[in-house]
């Protein structure tokens, strides 16, 4: 408790050391005035009066000095004495100031920027209440979809999985006509928004109530939107719950609004309008995703019961993973196909931020891409430190006259490091700039008008603590150069003699000129392969004429027409089409080619073949002649 009291006491006097230093400094004067003054009534002479009282008080200086070490914590006052002289610094030579501080602004920015893409996609929890207990289901194969009959059996199971939910990505027409007008959206549970904690700016959530197979729930057909919708397309309005919107042409009665942090289930998406599950045939004119077990469309999450472990919870699955499969196969399917289905179990993975499809596609990239930072900083601080040491190569008489007068080597080392310090804190400064701008910009280039990418890229303390870290790293790697350098200065160097030989200046400099080369060859070789391999990519036949080719998605499950006469229906479209003028030809696929999108099957064994059930999976597409 001493001690403890004994700082606060040093702190509060450093705060007013100034005054307080002022005063004892009067006071020792008027001491040593009043010494003098009894010396010349004793009859010395004036100097001599000064003299001998000097003597039997001290220096003044001396005494203020070791009253004001005392009195304030041992190294602060020094430390902001290499800051207040650091920043005159700045001030005497604001172009190198300004050249060394976007240098590192830039180097740092990407770093940041980079690793804020990191945060968002890989490190952030999901904007839910305890993220932590969140698990998420998969299939033995890895696979995260299942059918709605798989997720109806572990509903109807409230012990396997505790607060169990589902949901889907989707889109939805907003258009009554004409253009269709496509927003990101999904279907989920009526569990959904209670077992994530999401709790609604304005009306209500989606309930159990409201997720009713082939029918309106008692409210009729309801959806919640997005704060973003809601402020971009309904203008924030207090009534816009009860209003109704179209979806697929088909009217729906907005009850609520999500919070504007809360995005969706899923890292990378955004979903701007939320339907139950029970509507999917409202919205299509079949209830395939509803009936057909083979139709593998839902995501299910849940959370660990309070002390339940993951492998408690995974046990638990295991006891009814043959059931639930047995209730949920179809009769057409092939013996084999039945029996391996039966065989597929079910597995409980952690899931505080969500499933790991964003995670898996990007996550290499974005180590690439750190890893080219991370050298381009190494070049930056290369760099600055050889500015540094040009500079303190013509500080050298400054230094050796502080050595001279008394301070340590230690001391001027301290005092090139904390100079570093500062370069370093304004460049990390100008690099949260750099990292808003350059994070936006790499997600606007890896979107695309049919895979649009959204990611939270707000500054947390995780950001901001690696953009600190970074910062004090860097000031240390291109600081310590200089510092060393000044530790070996002489003091004969206030006279005008050379302080350090140039044989040793020019190691220096030498060696941080071949990191830099080193270090740029490395980059200007790795961007020279992906600039090559880009231009192959970009040169490479695809095996069809790509020019002045223009791609239309039609999905006649989100008409009214019956499913029997869709193909009549799209002829006639394609018809249509072909004879406008300035077409040359114009056709149908079911897959349209490098879209990222593949519909397999299984074939039969030809006559006199056995082949393997893995050489009998195909790929296929139907297209019209």
């Amino acid at each position: 408790m001493r001690h403890l009291r004994r700082v606060v006491t040093r702190v509060l006097a450093m705060l007013g050391w100034s005054r307080r230093g002022d005063d004892f400094a009067d006071e020792l004067e008027s001491h040593l005035q009043l010494h003098i003054d009894d010396n010349i009534r004793a009859g010395m002479p004036p100097d001599e009066a000064r003299r001998v009282a000097l003597a039997r008080i001290g220096s003044v200086a001396a005494l203020s000095a070791r009253q004001r070490d005392q009195r304030m914590l041992p190294g602060v006052e020094s430390l902001f004495q290499d800051l207040r002289h650091g920043a005159r610094l700045l001030r005497v030579s604001p172009v190198f100031s300004a050249v060394a501080i976007l240098s590192l602004a830039l180097g740092i920015g990407a770093n940041t920027a980079i690793f804020s893409i990191i945060n968002g996609a890989m490190l952030r929890a999901l904007p839910v209440a305890d993220p932590s207990r969140l698990v998420q289901l998969s299939t033995d194969g890895e696979s995260t979809d299942f059918s709605n009959g798989v997720w109806e059996q572990i509903r109807a199971r409230p012990p396997l999985l505790h607060q169990a939910f589902a949901w889907s990505e989707s889109s939805f027409d907003l258009a009554d006509r004409g253009e269709a007008r496509i927003v990101d959206g999904l279907y989920v549970s009526g569990s959904f928004f209670e077992a994530l904690g999401i709790t609604p700016v304005a009306g209500r959530l989606l309930t159990v109530a409201d997720d009713v197979r082939d029918a309106a729930g008692p409210s009729g057909a309801v959806a919640v939107v997005s704060h973003r919708f809601w402020q971009r397309h309904l203008g924030g309005a207090p009534d816009a719950i009860g209003r109704s919107i179209r979806l697929n042409r088909v009217p729906f009665t907005i009850v609520g609004v999500m919070p504007a942090e809360f995005f969706g289930p899923a890292v990378g998406g955004h979903a701007d309008v939320v339907v139950p599950i029970g509507s999917v045939s409202r919205l299509r004119s079949d209830s395939l995703p509803l009936d057909e077990t083979s139709w593998r469309w839902l995501s299910i999450m849940g959370r660990l019961a309070p002390g339940q472990s993951p492998a408690q919870a995974q046990a638990a699955l295991d006891a009814s993973a043959r059931s639930i499969r047995e209730a949920t196969t179809s009769s057409v399917w092939r013996p084999e196909d039945r029996e391996r289905y039966l065989r597929e179990g079910f597995r409980v993975v952690a899931a505080p931020g969500g499933p790991g499809d964003f995670r898996a596609r990007y996550g290499r990239p974005l180590a690439v891409l750190m890893g080219v930072v991370i050298l381009v900083l190494l070049i930056a601080c290369a760099n600055m430190a050889n500015l540094l040491l040009a500079r303190s190569a013509a500080r050298q008489r400054e230094m050796s006259l502080r050595l001279a007068l008394g301070a340590s080597r230690l001391r001027l080392a301290r005092q090139l490091l904390t100079e570093s310090l500062i370069f370093a804190a304004l460049g990390a400064a100008g690099a949260l700039v750099v990292a808003r701008w350059g994070s936006g910009f790499l997600i606007h280039q890896i979107s695309t008008g049919q895979t649009p990418v959204y990611l939270d890229l707000t500054l947390d303390w995780r950001v901001l603590g690696f953009t600190a870290a970074v910062a004090i790293g860097v000031s240390l790697l291109f600081g310590v150069a200089p510092a060393l350098r000044a530790s070996r200065v002489a003091p004969a160097g206030a006279a005008g003699a050379r302080l350090v030989p140039s044989e040793a200046r020019a190691r220096w400099g030498s060696a941080l000129i071949v990191v830099q080369v080193a270090l740029s060859l490395v980059l200007v070789v790795g961007a020279g392969l992906f600039v090559q391999t880009l231009g192959r990519l970009n040169a490479r036949d695809p095996g069809f004429d790509r020019r002045a080719v223009l791609v239309v998605s039609l999905d006649g499950r989100r008409t009214a027409v019956p499913a029997e006469s869709r193909l009549a229906m799209y002829e006639r479209v394609r018809a249509a089409v072909a004879a406008l003028p300035g077409v040359s030809a114009a056709a149908l696929s079911r897959i349209t080619p490098v879209s990222n999108n593949t519909w397999g099957t299984s074939i039969e064994n030809p006559p006199g073949l056995t082949l393997p059930e893995s050489d009998r999976n195909v790929l296929l597409n139907f297209v019209t002649p």
